[in-house]
């Protein structure tokens, strides 16, 4: 559980660079920084505090965290049907309780959407932008119209019981990424202390569905590379995403990449099965479409940009590779991450990779990369500050990618637990503030 020399200096590291970023001068209106501008908000004793707690926490506790936290995995591990439902419920309470009360892109329209004071309906022109998750968000709306809560709650109640089901998920992709009882509490709890959390407390707009549904892919994905799930679930979580909002057509690559990850080599013949299995996803998508038409919703136009002044849906390569599109990109990734996956992939730059094919972290790696350029070439109109939550779905697998490296590290003994609870505390130092400075911020 002690930190190593080698570590301790990664973590002073770690601190200082907070440090120097949180107390770094932002010029207004620039922000270069703008993936940290809430710490701003605070007083400087308390950001001073929010820098050293990560370090000064793991130092003071670790020997005690260091038997405290294998009892503790061992007994998630006993109670295998009770911990599901205690972490899901616990956590909707947390979501519900500290909902978010400042809204960012899209999320006024949205709600005057549904309230039907747009000048579009729920089932209008906008409505293939994101259709599971509008029919969601309209049954929810009557829903709480029954209960007595205006629009905004309803949405949020959706959003916070989606954001507890992912709780629940990502307990269960745990297992798939850390072998231990200790690694996987790491594993678990790395991935939930990023800015991109904040979709699961009451966040208006539509991005919280569709990361749920890409957890979902990424259980059944990992468990087609172990050999105990089918593809065919895989290809159906894919569908499901999709049809919740179109940005998880990108896990595509990812689906394709199933085909020859698998455990056993694969033949002409496996091919042919696997894209037999992929059959209930287009019929899923077929009876969807006809479905929503039935509602009301207008046909479907691929490549139509609605909610921009172009009909572009993608950015040329000028404006992709230009320096501040570039810097915008880097910030949304730092604001969404786990600020601790960002010191795990900088390490990994450094070191020798393990011997030996892992075939997990290949299929992250090429999710990743996919939903990088979803990340570098969507044209939005917005902002990439104000609409930070609709690339926030494309960190999902680059937090999943580092999360993978640091557990095999801990199972192999070529990193401390320690270590582990220190990006976890200093991704919380980084999140946390994030998710209040949205709570108490209208």
């Amino acid at each position: 559980m002690t930190l190593s020399p080698s570590e301790l200096r990664v973590a002073i590291a770690a601190t200082t660079v907070l440090g120097l970023l949180v107390f770094l001068p932002m010029p207004r209106p620039v922000r270069p920084f703008w993936s940290l501008f809430f710490f701003g908000e605070y007083p400087w004793l308390l950001r001073l505090a929010l820098v050293l707690a990560p370090l000064a926490l793991t130092l003071a506790l670790q020997r005690r965290l260091g038997v405290a936290l294998p009892r503790l995995a061992e007994a998630m591990r006993g109670a295998r049907r009770a911990t599901p439902w205690l972490l899901g419920v616990s956590s909707f309470v947390l979501f519900w309780l500290f909902r978010e009360r400042r809204h960012w892109g899209d999320a006024g329209y949205t709600v005057d959407i549904l309230k039907g004071i747009a000048d579009v309906g729920p089932l209008g022109r906008y409505f293939w932008k994101e259709p599971l998750d509008r029919l969601a968000a309209m049954a929810f709306t009557d829903l709480g119209r029954h209960l007595g809560l205006d629009v905004e709650s309803s949405v949020a109640l959706l959003s916070s019981l989606a954001g507890s089901v992912c709780v629940v998920v990502l307990w269960s992709l745990s297992a798939r990424l850390g072998k231990t009882g200790p690694s996987r509490l790491v594993a678990f709890a790395l991935p939930l202390c990023a800015g991109g959390s904040q979709l699961f407390f009451g966040h208006v707009e539509n991005y919280t569905l569709v990361t749920l549904a890409m957890l979902l892919f990424f259980r059944e994905g990992l468990g087609v590379v172990e050999g105990g799930s089918s593809l065919m679930r895989a290809g159906l979580a894919a569908a499901l995403a999709v049809s919740v909002h179109p940005l998880a057509a990108f896990l595509i690559a990812p689906l394709v990449a199933l085909l020859f990850l698998r455990p056993q080599p694969a033949s002409v013949r496996d091919i042919w099965r696997s894209m037999l299995a992929m059959v209930p996803g287009v019929l899923y998508f077929v009876a969807f479409y006809a479905f929503c038409r039935l509602l009301g919703a207008p046909p479907i136009e691929i490549g139509v940009n609605r909610f921009s002044g172009t009909d572009r849906v993608f950015l040329d390569p000028a404006s992709v590779f230009g320096a501040k599109h570039l810097w915008d990109v880097a910030q949304n990734y730092l604001l969404v991450l786990p600020a601790g996956a960002v010191v795990v992939l900088l390490q990994r730059l450094r070191e020798k990779p393990p011997a030996g094919r892992d075939r997990t972290a290949l299929l992250l790696g090429i999710a990743a990369l996919s939903f990088l350029v979803f990340a570098l070439f969507l044209h939005g109109t917005l902002r990439r500050r104000r609409d930070w939550d609709l690339f926030a779905p494309a960190a999902v697998p680059v937090s999943l990618l580092a999360t993978r490296f640091l557990a095999r590290r801990l199972d192999g003994g070529r990193a401390s637990l320690g270590l582990g609870v220190f990006l976890v505390l200093f991704s919380l130092a980084v999140c946390g503030p994030w998710i209040a400075s949205n709570y108490w911020t209208r």
